[in-house]
């Protein structure tokens, strides 16, 4: 009795604190439903989950459920089942995904793509051969596109703003170095839902 008080007390304490919900700019696509290789379970966890009040009520939710909370990189877990289905599939797979996994050696569009085919080749065999299953080629392809994708971007970044400033002639100011805070107010409907709504603009 004493442990459900303490956890409904928690929730009210969740629900009624004053949040700020930190969404980087690079998420931003994928709040939106832009980006195809987000894991959008995970982003609406982290989410949900995001500061220490947020972690309180995690573990008292882990609790409940009878769970353990092991909190993995999300990356780390990626590289992790990467390297997982590579092993069933074959060597040559192994070998790509490793390349996928390094991402250093990738350094153009043309080197991608050339990639993403020999995996295509490889994984599709690897079925066949019956090494993997079609969710695991699924998995292989889906994950090791998205890792690719998003390092490839990563490290082009600044070129790009660089090719994009030469081609408008206008500055780019704002360079993943600038902290943006925009204020919302929590906000109770007749039908009992909450919402947010907007308090001015963002500032940095």
């Amino acid at each position: 009795h004493s442990e459900r008080l303490q956890t409904k007390q928690l929730l009210a304490e969740f629900q009624n604190a004053p949040h700020s919900l930190r969404i980087p700019a690079s998420q931003v696509s994928s709040v939106c439903g832009l980006h195809p290789f987000t894991n959008l379970p995970r982003l609406l966890f982290d989410f949900v989950y995001q500061s220490h009040l947020g972690q309180r009520l995690l573990q008292a939710d882990a609790k409940a459920l009878g769970l353990s909370v092991v909190m993995v990189d999300e990356t780390t877990h990626e590289r992790e089942l990467l390297r997982n289905i590579a092993s069933k599939a074959s060597e040559p797979t192994k070998k790509l995904i490793e390349r996928v996994i390094d991402r250093k050696s990738i350094r153009s569009v043309d080197q991608v793509q050339s990639l993403q085919k020999q995996l295509l080749v490889h994984a599709e065999q690897a079925q066949k051969d019956g090494n993997i299953t079609k969710q695991q080629t699924k998995d292989l392809l889906s994950l090791s596109r998205g890792h690719v994708s998003k390092g490839f971007g990563t490290m082009h970044e600044e070129d790009a703003l660089d090719v994009y400033e030469k081609r408008v002639g206008c500055r780019v100011r704002e360079r993943n170095d600038v902290l943006m805070e925009w204020k919302f107010r929590r906000k109770e409907l007749e039908d009992g839902s909450v919402t947010a709504t907007p308090l001015g603009k963002a500032e940095r």
